[in-house]
């Protein structure tokens, strides 16, 4: 998560627990809520490394299946892929 992101929640702690002690609270739910958009962001960044991962990673596959099945029909002889194709 960016420093910028992570500033923000911080900052919006620090904010709502001098707005609760001013208001004579002692412990706000909100803490909790902000914890849980914090966690959020970094899964949703999390996701899209991963995301973006499999995507390379599936093109990787698709380049080596090609390679491998242009090797194997190149390696065949002409009568033989002729019989495969009818």
């Amino acid at each position: 998560m960016p420093e910028t992101d992570q500033a923000n929640y911080e900052q919006l702690r620090t904010s709502l627990k001098q707005l609760c002690e001013d208001a004579g609270y002692e412990s706000p739910d909100l803490l909790h809520l902000i914890d849980a958009a914090e966690q959020q962001a970094l899964e949703l960044e999390r996701l899209s490394t991963l995301e973006t991962e499999n995507a390379r990673l599936k093109q990787e596959v698709k380049k080596l299946r090609d390679l491998y099945y242009n090797k194997t029909l190149s390696s065949m002889s002409t009568k033989l892929q002729d019989a495969l194709r009818e």
